[in-house]
């Protein structure tokens, strides 16, 4: 995906230069300023916008909802087959209006060859359980199982977001997290499963997550170097460290972004 749209660009320095610090801020988590970076891409080089993908799910997460479903619907433009587009289109719909206005504007997709994919979409369609596509991923081939697995904990926990059931969606996020993926989709995981492990991810809290430019999250670059166990950093968060801006770091005891209540 990232050579197609530099491809795209070119030579144009500039604007690939923000288009890469701005994938580098979406895979850390600084998800504010990787959205400024993809806006400012896409008014510099408007045929590149709907190639970016990461740009919609980090609209989603700073709460521009209306700017992210407008994001997944240009992009089935060009990734028509996508199941994962239409999923991420469904929470942004969701988020702004409800899950049954989501469940209604469901995009179409063509056929995505990846197990578990056609259950992910028959349930976010409302045609099966969470618990079937976990189900088609632990019978996918040994050799695809992994990645099948993967994706169902990732797709099911954010269709649990999208209907509001935090303690569902937090133990899918964290169980995707665990499966060692690479890529910008595994590294996203990463950071939500840390936002919901954290305990600052839920009811009360929603509203201050969701808001722009307070939240940013940091690396432990050892860790994303060595590969270590995401499990263990996720629920000791000795690898990944919460920071808000002008504020302290994450607060153990109290369980708080910079000491807060």
């Amino acid at each position: 995906m990232a050579g197609l749209i530099f491809g795209v660009i070119g030579l144009a320095q500039s604007p690939r230069a923000i288009l890469d610090q701005a994938i580098d801020d979406f895979s850390a988590g600084r998800l504010s300023e990787s959205v400024s970076g993809f806006d400012e891409v896409a008014t510099l080089v408007p045929s590149v916008a709907p190639q970016l993908w990461q740009r919609g799910i980090a609209l989603y997460y700073v709460g521009r909802y209306q700017d992210c479903r407008e994001m997944f619907e240009s992009h089935r433009l060009v990734n028509p087959n996508d199941v994962e587009n239409a999923a991420w289109h469904f929470l942004c719909v969701a988020r702004q209006e409800s899950p049954t206005a989501a469940l209604t504007a469901l995009l179409p997709v063509g056929p995505d060859s990846r197990m578990p994919m056609t259950e992910i979409y028959r349930m976010f369609r409302n045609d099966l359980l969470p618990d079937d596509v976990i189900e088609a991923a632990q019978q996918a081939p040994s050799r695809v199982r992994e990645r099948a697995l993967f994706y169902a904990h990732l797709y099911v926990g954010l269709y649990y977001e999208a209907i509001g059931s935090d303690t569902a969606a937090r133990g899918h996020l964290v169980s995707a997290a665990e499966i060692r993926m690479l890529g910008s989709v595994a590294i996203c995981t990463r950071w939500l499963a840390c936002m919901w492990t954290s305990s600052i991810h839920d009811k009360t809290s929603t509203t201050f997550l969701r808001s722009p430019a307070i939240l940013r999250i940091t690396w432990c670059r050892p860790c994303f170097a060595c590969r270590n166990s995401v499990g263990l950093c996720v629920h000791q968060l000795s690898c990944y460290g919460f920071v808000r801006a002008g504020t302290g770091g994450f607060n153990s005891q109290n369980r708080t972004i910079g000491g807060e209540a």
